[in-house]
């Protein structure tokens, strides 16, 4: 980034103001993602434990001939589970499809600028083709550490669980 405030600060400003955009972009969709798959995680713990149950009764179902009565009753659980994750998974594509409109549109912005200071003489035709070229760098770097941020949050999330589970005053032996 350095070397792009040295070529020219019209450009590494835009850079800043773009990397600031496209960060809370992917912030804001984690953010959704994480609220959206509460609702369906608490419904699959309810799934499961149905499940557990249903093992554990399978022959007094046998027994009452309840069968048809928990296969509807499973069926209809677990479609509500399948229908609210397919909508937090649409919710979360369409964050991803904004992001990459707006990283489209920030790439076009980027060379209209570099066009307009070129004309201007205040940026060489060479420096706007290395910095073109570096601008995928910068954004293919800030990818992975929202990536990085994105995956360390799902990992606390399942291991905040996990030790949840393994407290014994919260779930007693």
């Amino acid at each position: 980034m350095v070397a792009i405030f040295i070529v020219n600060k019209y450009i590494f400003l835009f850079f800043v103001v773009s990397i600031i955009l496209l960060f809370w972009f992917r912030k804001t969709r984690m953010a959704a993602w994480f609220e959206a798959s509460k609702e369906w995680r608490k419904q699959e713990e309810i799934n499961t434990s149905l499940i557990t149950e249903i093992i554990r009764g399978l022959r007094d179902i046998k027994v009452l001939n309840a069968s048809k009565n928990i296969t509807k009753v499973m069926n209809e659980k677990l479609s509500e589970s399948f229908n609210k994750r397919m909508k937090t998974n649409m919710r979360f594509q369409k964050y991803k499809l904004f992001a990459t409109v707006a990283r489209g549109l920030i790439d076009l912005f980027f060379v209209m600028l570099a066009i307009y200071l070129t004309k201007a003489d205040l940026l060489t035709t060479t420096n706007f083709i290395i910095l073109y070229m570096y601008s995928s760098r910068v954004y293919t770097l800030l990818d992975y550490m929202a990536e990085f941020t994105e995956v360390t949050k799902v990992f606390n999330v399942a291991a905040g669980r996990t030790f949840e589970l393994l407290d014994e005053e919260k779930y007693p032996k």
